[in-house]
């Protein structure tokens, strides 16, 4: 049976679509590229903090973490091992997550400070961005890493690996109006995985400080998620813990947010043991956050790792 030529023609082009795509997403896609070049300054402090101590304690997370732990600082102040492992929100509990997991060996220390809302909100732990970085970094298993994924699902990650409309123009504007390409600069990155910027918003400036918070729920893919990361942890010898990230809260809200925290660290200690802050993950210093609730300056950034380097102290 012969094949319309107008079918190959067609089929052809969805080919080139997709290698075009594809190509776009890995090397000129402005927020993967950012992302390849902090993931791969963050795996060589991992290596250097191996060959110094024999061991690492890595933290990852979304962005909470990227600009929240300063493991450069941790350890000069304290000799511990930590790398900051931190990637964004937007790659998804399931690639967040998986890039400490393929960075750490048998005998080290995974801390998971996933945001609360990855764990809370039903929804899928893989997304599009996150299986973009796992291509780019050449870590297919970051999204991958109980190795449950049905063939099918691997089948359509082509798919993911293509821009989406929304990011295209986006691309378009900023070079129109000759704005910066991404929000944030490598040159801004620390060593030991800290990012830090020197913008600021006002996040906070339509914030309704008299409604009460919201009370917080582990959803069904949150659960299955942590179940997961405990066997696997479990099955390489990695320890894993659960630590909140700091997150900014007005003062009149503080106090019935922190407490909201310790019920939601009740949930996780379910499934994973908990480290307890404090303030438990609650900060309401404004002025140690820089452009959202929960992106520390770098000065907010050396307060929340003393809390947190003490903490591990007290539980190494």
């Amino acid at each position: 049976m012969q094949i319309p030529r107008l079918a190959v023609l067609l089929m052809a082009l969805a080919i080139l679509t997709g290698i075009v795509g594809a190509c776009y997403t890995f090397w000129v896609n402005p927020e993967i590229q950012f992302w390849k070049g902090a993931a791969q300054k963050k795996l060589e402090w991992c290596e250097k903090m191996r060959s110094k101590h024999g061991y690492v304690i890595g933290v990852v997370g979304g962005s909470s973490t990227t600009f929240g732990i300063d493991a450069a600082w941790i350890e000069k102040n304290h000799s511990l091992p930590v790398a900051n492992l931190g990637l964004g929100a937007g790659a998804g509990a399931d690639a967040c997550t998986g890039f400490g997991l393929a960075a750490l060996r048998r005998g080290d220390t995974l801390i998971a400070s996933v945001e609360p809302g990855l764990l809370t909100d039903d929804a899928e732990t893989t997304t599009a961005m996150g299986t973009q970085l796992a291509y780019a970094f050449g870590l297919p298993q970051m999204v991958d890493w109980d190795h449950n994924r049905p063939l099918h699902e691997q089948a359509v990650d082509i798919f993911l690996l293509q821009p989406g409309g929304r990011n295209l123009v986006t691309m378009a504007g900023k070079l129109l109006f000759r704005m910066p390409l991404f929000r944030y600069d490598l040159k801004d990155a620390q060593p030991g995985g800290l990012q830090v910027t020197q913008d600021r918003r006002p996040f906070d400036q339509n914030a309704n400080t008299d409604q009460e918070p919201a009370e917080m729920t582990l959803s069904a893919s949150g659960q299955k998620f942590l179940e997961k990361l405990k066997k696997t942890g479990d099955s390489l010898g990695i320890k894993v813990l659960y630590v909140l990230p700091w997150v900014y809260s007005h003062p009149n809200q503080a106090s019935q947010a922190r407490e909201i925290h310790a019920r939601f660290l009740d949930q996780v200690e379910q499934f994973l043991p908990v480290l307890r802050e404090d303030n438990n993950g609650i900060h309401d210093l404004r002025d140690d956050f820089a452009d959202t609730a929960m992106h520390l300056t770098a000065e907010g950034a050396t307060k929340r790792s003393e809390v947190f380097s003490k903490l591990l102290l007290q539980n190494h």
